[in-house]
């Protein structure tokens, strides 16, 4: 279960990018994690400061991250520190294809903007950043992203990446056979 999480984490981040058409001068507030039935709200610019501080920066956010033990913690860092799309051609090529858009409009439904269902902002955030920087990680991407909050259904990932698992693990005993 712990390697789905870390996979789930994974896909977290680089599934939190979308669309909107110019970056606002008042970028997302808060992160609402969706896990167990509970709602964890997680102030943005502090998740930025943690990340750029590497863990170092004293506040609340950074008490209860150090709850998690180091390995994981360590995990966390470098997840927020990740690109999320390597090559900037890649990447946009990816998000202007009708697979790319197919994928985004399927991830609105775990990671919501604002309750935002088409993924717009997410894409129009990507975008710009991809304009703008080589590189993007989720660190970048919460910064930019034009809205109140953004909320991300971990048990709804969950089940996901558990469904993707036994899809890959069904089509590898195909191959084998």
């Amino acid at each position: 279960r712990s390697k789905v999480k870390r996979i789930v984490v994974g896909l977290l981040g680089s599934l939190c990018l979308g669309h909107a058409s110019l970056l606002p001068l008042k970028a997302a507030e808060r992160l609402e994690v969706q896990l167990d039935g509970m709602l964890i709200p997680i102030s943005i610019p502090e998740l930025a400061d943690w990340g750029k501080s590497k863990g170092q920066i004293p506040s609340e956010l950074t008490s209860w991250l150090n709850l998690l033990d180091k390995e994981s913690r360590s995990g966390f860092l470098k997840l927020l520190k990740a690109p999320l799309l390597k090559d900037r051609s890649m990447a946009r090529q990816l998000l202007r294809s009708w697979a790319g858009r197919q994928l985004l409009d399927e991830l609105s439904q775990l990671f919501r903007v604002d309750e935002e269902k088409s993924g717009g902002k997410v894409f129009n955030t990507l975008e710009l950043l991809l304009e703008r920087k080589p590189q993007v990680n989720i660190l970048d991407f919460l910064e930019a992203l034009p809205a109140k909050s953004l909320r991300v259904d971990l048990d709804a990932l969950l089940k996901l990446a558990a469904r993707w698992r036994d899809q890959l693990e069904i089509q590898q005993e195909l191959v084998n056979a």
